[in-house]
């Protein structure tokens, strides 16, 4: 077998947890360079704080009050925020009850966002808004 002067290689490890981090080694005899990426800790991973949480839900219900959906939707639409909301501005969140009011949120606003077109306009300000949120609740949002 004929050994090259230069050798290079590419790793990829997970730890186990969501993430990982890629190694690439190039090199010869002489001088090895090593980049290692950790995937885990880019920035939009980074993790949210519960105040920041908060904040988010605060402006997707600015988001609802100023809409032109018809009251009852808003007020539907409203109920399972506002009980996600008081779910995650506990001392210890209540991360499981507030993901599941979230769900039923999405679910709803989704729901009218097929069938008026102000709805729509909505969905799509609302759900990059929402991502992070379920991540940090632990959930994800389809």
């Amino acid at each position: 077998m004929i050994m090259s002067k230069e050798s290079s290689g590419i790793f990829i490890s997970n730890t186990g947890s969501i993430g990982g981090s890629i190694s690439v080694v190039k090199g010869n005899k002489n001088k090895v360079e090593q980049k290692v990426v950790n995937l885990a800790k880019s920035p939009e991973k980074e993790q949210l704080k519960q105040s920041t949480v908060i904040s988010k839900l605060t402006e997707i219900e600015e988001i609802i009050s100023k809409s032109a959906l018809p009251e009852d939707n808003k007020r539907d639409i409203a109920t399972y925020l506002s009980a996600a909301k008081t779910a995650v501005n506990k001392d210890k969140p209540k991360k499981n009850l507030a993901l599941s009011n979230l769900e039923e949120f999405s679910t709803t606003l989704e729901t009218v966002s097929t069938t008026l077109d102000t709805g729509k306009n909505i969905w799509e300000k609302v759900k990059p808004i929402l991502v992070p949120i379920f991540t940090w609740l632990g959930g994800s949002l389809m």
